[in-house]
């Protein structure tokens, strides 16, 4: 009986060293156009997943995908992506795997048809991807063809937080060694939380817009990437878009909270971009893209540490008709210039950074300064 129960427990604890856990991150490209008018569409991707048979014949792959299909295990669904033929959806898939098992992913475009329909939705096409074949990927990166046109690519990453600091017998340590198991204490960071709050001020735009939508205000949001540094090169993986604000020169976006995890994957010296967007305007027969307006590289202290100001813009010369922004971090009780608090944002009880866009011309930003302090 003992030795029975103790390879019960080693074949358990095997299992567990051999589980992992994945991020899976989707986005596509080239979708079909759809509707009479054939308008750019409105796009989401709904995610099922189930184990299939540990079996590597060919007879029962084909059983295999007709359990997949069959017996769906839903994960969920990405957010509406509006008005683009190559959406880059920012939400994250938490998926656990085991080495040695077979788990196919069944990733299905789906586009509503329109406002009037009771949640009826078109299916642009699906494709299978299988875990383990994405995990031997050079980039872990795949791309399936789509029925109706169009790719899907679907990119996953191990999580840091599987591999857990190994306990030393020596008791004697280094300075530098302690601060290197202290910053890599992954089941810390994995449960942290990051929270802030970004607002914008004196945003412009273009004449273009007001001679087609009749108004100079923009309607913006941003959103937050990524790095992922591959064989092939460095890519960009969008983990967050805010909600857009609309017709507005000083945007206050929505609180953002994210789990370290999400956001930087547990590295905490992990390059992040912040992207400013301004929304597509719709015409009758034309949609515009989304550009950037500028953005800033940040890391995870930039969002932590009231010492670092200022985060320098990356987006330099991109449109000569557009100024240049910097970042300012403020937080409380750090003292705020009276015209640029929001009130109802602004909650002191969490002290939740706040993110102000001031345009960088010193000139302008000392004037400003001045005129405040006679408020």
């Amino acid at each position: 009986m003992p030795e029975s129960f103790s390879s019960s427990s080693s074949t358990s604890s095997k299992k567990e060293q051999c589980k992992t856990k994945i991020q899976l991150f989707l986005n596509a490209s080239k979708l079909p156009r759809t509707g009479r008018l054939r308008s750019t569409p409105d796009t989401f991707a709904q995610v099922s997943i189930v184990p299939s048979s540990q079996s590597n014949s060919e007879d029962n792959e084909n059983d295999a995908m007709a359990s997949v299909v069959e017996t769906p295990v839903s994960l969920g669904a990405t957010e509406l992506f509006s008005k683009s033929c190559e959406p880059r959806w920012a939400k994250v898939f938490p998926i656990e795997y085991e080495y040695g098992t077979s788990l196919t992913i069944f990733v299905e475009i789906r586009s509503p048809k329109s406002k009037s329909s009771s949640g009826e939705c078109e299916s642009l096409g699906g494709a299978f991807f299988d875990i383990g074949d994405l995990l031997g990927c050079r980039n872990r990166t795949k791309a399936k063809r789509l029925r109706k046109g169009g790719c899907v690519y679907a990119h996953i990453e191990p999580c840091r937080c599987n591999t857990t600091p190994s306990a030393t017998t020596n008791n004697k340590q280094t300075s530098h060694q302690r601060k290197n198991t202290s910053s890599s204490s992954l089941s810390s960071v994995s449960n942290g939380i990051i929270n802030f709050q970004m607002s914008a001020l004196q945003l412009k735009d273009s004449i273009g817009r007001k001679i087609m939508t009749g108004s100079l205000k923009p309607n913006t949001y941003f959103e937050i990437s990524r790095q992922t540094i591959s064989p092939s090169g460095t890519t960009w993986v969008v983990i967050y878009r805010s909600n857009p604000v609309l017709e507005s020169f000083k945007p206050t976006w929505d609180r953002v909270e994210l789990d370290l995890e999400t956001f930087c994957n547990g590295d905490l010296v992990r390059v992040c971009v912040l992207f400013l967007c301004v929304f597509p305007t719709v015409c009758y027969f034309y949609v515009t893209t989304p550009w950037h307006d500028f953005s800033f590289v940040a890391f995870y202290s930039h969002f932590l540490c009231l010492g670092i100001n200022i985060i320098h813009n990356t987006n330099k010369n991109r449109h000569k008709n557009k100024t240049n922004y910097r970042i300012d971090q403020y937080s409380y009780p750090y003292s705020h210039p009276k015209n640029e608090v929001h009130p109802n944002s602004l909650d002191r009880s969490k002290q939740v950074p706040m993110f102000y866009l001031i345009p960088s011309n010193e000139k302008e930003w000392t004037m400003k300064n001045e005129t405040m302090s006679h408020l």
